[in-house]
């Protein structure tokens, strides 16, 4: 998301953070199939003996994915209902 030519004051600052929303966005979740992936690793090596613990943490990560996602599509749709032009 670029911000338009021109644009300066509370737009362009509002404009900055949802750029760096955005930019929170992807990289937690990168981070979190990075994290996917050694608990995918772990698992496939733990044969039997802790999966338990495993399974704690796929839940933990699929409650942090969750709240990520929730965390910009929350203030996504909060800047729609404030930019709409009024009836």
């Amino acid at each position: 998301m670029n911000c338009p030519v021109g644009v300066t004051g509370t737009q362009y600052v509002l404009c900055k953070i949802a750029q760096l929303s955005e930019l929170g966005y992807r990289l937690g979740l990168g981070l979190a199939v990075l994290y996917l992936m050694v608990i995918g690793f772990k698992y496939t090596q733990s044969k039997g003996g802790d999966m338990r613990a495993t399974h704690k943490e796929i839940v933990i990560l699929l409650v942090g994915v969750a709240i990520i996602i929730l965390s910009f599509v929350i203030p996504t749709i909060m800047r729609s209902f404030i930019e709409q032009p009024a009836p």
